[in-house]
């Protein structure tokens, strides 16, 4: 962790501005302000249109129109009544406010119902259609269906790492062997 260099491409990471790099956490909660101060990441010079070009490619523009005040509805909890799903897509427009080009995710899913995972996939895939790399830190397999190599940790052991077909793939495979292990006498399956 001491020595080497991590690159993004063939640019160091220490020179890719933090204002190019998206990060949404497991856990997200919106900051005081606006929805759309909080898509901006509370950016002063924040343009309406990277903002909302932010919130449509994490499929929330459309909920975001039809609260009360729009882009302008406070994020104060006892004001805007948002469900967990809408505040995790907010979350993911912070994220990829501005094109960024690394994009981290930690359980981007959590929360989200079926139209919000389909926006999900749909905007990693738009993302990587762009260049981005995006690494995604996920329990489900929903969250990893837009990824291409899948790294699998154990305990902080690396288990596996390669194409995610693959992956998924021999992960089912050891799991069925570890079931069939466990089945006593008498079990033809």
């Amino acid at each position: 962790p001491s020595a080497g260099v991590m690159r993004l491409g063939e640019v160091s990471l220490a020179r890719v501005p933090i204002t190019r790099i998206g990060y949404l956490p497991q856990r997200f909660d919106l900051l005081p302000g606006t929805v759309g101060e909080a898509i901006a990441r509370h950016d002063p010079d924040a343009t309406q249109a990277d903002i909302e070009a932010a919130a449509r490619l994490a499929g929330v523009h459309g909920a975001i129109v039809n609260l009360p005040d729009g882009y302008a509805t406070s994020t104060e909890p006892d004001v805007a009544h948002m469900s967990g799903g809408m505040v995790q897509r907010i979350g993911l427009a912070r994220a990829f406010y501005k094109d960024p080009v690394l994009v981290v995710l930690d359980e981007p899913a959590a929360n989200l119902d079926a139209d919000g995972l389909s926006a999900f996939n749909a905007a990693v895939r738009a993302l990587k259609e762009r260049g981005a790399v995006v690494v995604v830190t996920a329990l489900r397999p929903t969250s990893v269906s837009e990824c291409d190599d899948l790294l699998v940790l154990d305990s902080g052991i690396q288990t596996g790492f390669g194409p995610r077909d693959i992956i998924l793939r021999e992960m089912v495979r050891n799991h069925m062997a570890v079931v069939g292990q466990g089945r006593g006498p008498g079990h033809d399956g």
